[in-house]
C-alpha cells in the first residue's frame, strides 16, 4: 500500500498509478497530468516533436550517405570500364 505523491493528498492506495513523465505514484483522483500538475505535462508534445525531427534528420542523413556511396561505386565502375576499354583499344592498334 502506497501513498499519493501529491503533498496535500497523501491518500493511501492499494493500486497507485505511476505518471509516465515524472514517474511519481498517485491515487485515482490525481492520476492525470493536469490533476497532479505534472511539471513535464507541457514538455510531452515538444519531446515527441523533437524525437520525430531527429528521426527524420537521421533518415535524411542515411539516405544522403547511401546516395553518396552508390555514386562513388558508379564512378569506380565507370573508371574501371573506361580502363578496360582503353586497354582493349590499345591492344587492337
Amino acid at each position: 500500500m502506497e501513498r499519493c505523491a501529491l503533498e496535500y493528498c497523501k491518500r493511501r492506495d492499494f493500486l497507485p498509478f505511476q505518471c509516465t513523465l515524472c514517474h511519481k505514484k498517485f491515487c485515482l483522483e490525481h492520476k492525470d497530468l493536469k490533476d497532479h500538475e505534472c511539471p513535464y505535462q507541457f514538455a510531452e508534445g515538444r519531446q515527441c516533436n523533437v524525437l520525430n525531427a531527429t528521426k527524420l534528420y537521421n533518415t535524411y542523413q542515411t539516405n544522403q550517405k547511401m546516395r553518396f556511396q552508390s555514386n562513388m561505386y558508379a564512378n569506380k565502375q565507370r573508371k574501371r570500364n573506361q580502363n578496360v576499354f582503353n586497354a582493349k583499344s590499345n591492344q587492337m592498334r
